[in-house]
């Protein structure tokens, strides 16, 4: 198995209960109701996601246990006031590692799919008492086989 900071995706057998193979590629929201596009390759997802405040990278693995683990990364936005520190515009603002757990919905397919924050990981740039506020993303389409132009 790889560890999270390599870029090294491999087939992964995952199905869900409907039978069909999991597949996290598409528009996703967070509970911060910032747009997040998610790409899976095989047991890699990577990820972008933006607010009015953050820009948020993401590379991880998924495991065959319904987690996903990988390192993030975030930059301001803008001139706003993150955590307590007034950052100037496009100014690096944390990194970490951030473990998912992937939750199947009651319909069992992929459009059913929501991923949940379990833990955050070695953030230390964040000060204390800050709180990374996203915990839940849901997929706002229900089509999860985006295919990509020119393959």
């Amino acid at each position: 198995m790889a560890s999270e900071d390599e870029v090294n995706c491999q087939p992964i057998d995952m199905s869900l209960p409907s039978g069909e193979p999991l597949d996290l590629t598409g528009s996703w929201e967070g509970n911060d109701l910032g747009p997040y596009q998610l790409r899976q390759f095989g047991d890699c997802l990577w990820w972008v996601g933006q607010n009015n405040i953050l820009s948020v990278l993401f590379f991880g693995h998924l495991r065959t246990d319904f987690t996903v683990r990988g390192r993030w990364a975030t930059i301001a936005a803008s001139d706003h006031d993150v955590g307590g520190t007034r950052n100037s515009a496009d100014l690096y603002v944390g990194s970490g590692v951030l473990v998912l757990d992937v939750v199947v919905g009651e319909d069992g397919t992929n459009a059913d799919v929501s991923l949940t924050r379990t833990a955050i990981i070695d953030s230390p740039d964040f000060g204390p008492g800050y709180e990374y506020g996203v915990t839940t993303w849901t997929r706002v389409d229900d089509t999860p086989d985006h295919p990509i132009p020119g393959t």
